[in-house]
């Protein structure tokens, strides 16, 4: 884990992680996951988790994200 400073502004040094996951919508089962450093950028996170998605489970899914 790396360690970095929280937005809030507090002296404090914390840990930071991003943990990407797909998961169904019917059951919340886990299809896949992915686990970064968290003092890297979200965006070129989403798309290998997507193709991977694809590449299970096809084409028919429907992405959601927070950018």
């Amino acid at each position: 884990m790396r360690f970095g400073f929280a937005k809030s502004g507090t002296p404090s040094r914390r840990t930071q992680v991003k943990q990407l996951m797909a998961a169904t919508s019917s059951r919340g089962q886990l299809l896949a996951c992915t686990i970064s450093p968290g003092n890297t950028s979200d965006s070129p996170l989403y798309q290998p988790l997507i193709e991977r998605v694809r590449s299970q489970f096809g084409a028919r899914c429907l992405y959601v994200g927070d950018r």
